[in-house]
């Protein structure tokens, strides 16, 4: 018989869902209103993901993997950046690929895009940023 989820991971996976389809409808507006505005599409995407990080950061932190215990913000801060900047890279390519070599449409390819790394930032986040007293208790 397979075993459940446990609880706890379900609310912070619905938890992150929430917080994440909110992060990225920020992402999707500002993108599209500065592209609408003329702006390069390349530049309106690492701009408008520069704010949702800084936004989402705020959501993961304080309400989806929530903490306890005191940790190493700033080391905590630096994966996070770490990750999303991957994620950006990442973005990118993909939304270059798409619009450019492709010629698919700017704002479809952004919202099937941001779905996949939506799904592969939770498990950087989960593993390597927000990781719940492992790497406290590595670093000390």
């Amino acid at each position: 018989m397979k075993r459940l989820p446990n609880k706890n991971i379900l609310k912070e996976m619905l938890r992150y869902a929430f917080f994440g389809g909110v992060t990225t409808i920020l992402n999707l507006l500002m993108y599209y209103f500065m592209v609408e505005l003329d702006m390069n599409y390349l530049i309106a995407n690492v701009l408008s993901f520069v704010i949702a990080v800084i936004i989402s950061y705020y959501f993961n932190k304080k309400w989806v993997f929530i903490e306890k215990r005191s940790r190493d913000r700033k080391s905590e801060f630096i994966r996070y950046v770490l990750v999303r900047a991957f994620s950006i890279v990442l973005d990118s390519l993909l939304l270059y690929i798409a619009v450019s070599c492709l010629r698919q449409d700017k704002m479809l390819s952004k919202v099937f895009i941001s779905g996949g790394i939506i799904l592969a930032t939770y498990m950087l986040n989960k593993i390597y940023v927000f990781e719940k007293g492992k790497r406290n208790e590595e670093i000390h």
